[in-house]
């Protein structure tokens, strides 16, 4: 994703410094323009105010017990190295 191109948000270049974008964003209240607003839907799949609860949904549908076996056997694998150093 090339940031210079992006369709939103104030940004610093070396024609227009921090300070200036700044003052921009402030003037406008802290909100996007309208037609950052248009845009935005080209990068954001969800225009609701619903992320937390999608989040909490699939966090609810991870197997924890496959996340636990993985990490079991990393943390095996790790110590299985260090004490095959540390016998050499």
């Amino acid at each position: 994703m090339d940031l210079d191109e992006l369709p939103f948000g104030v940004k610093v270049t070396q024609d227009r410094n921090l300070q200036v974008a700044l003052s921009e964003i402030a003037n406008r209240n802290y909100h996007i323009t309208s037609q950052e607003l248009a845009d935005k839907t080209k990068y954001f799949a969800f225009q609701d105010q619903g992320a937390s609860e999608r989040i909490h949904r699939e966090i609810q549908s991870l197997d924890l017990s496959a996340i636990r076996r993985t990490k079991r056997r990393a943390l095996l694998a790790a110590a299985g190295r260090m004490l095959h150093r540390q016998n050499n």
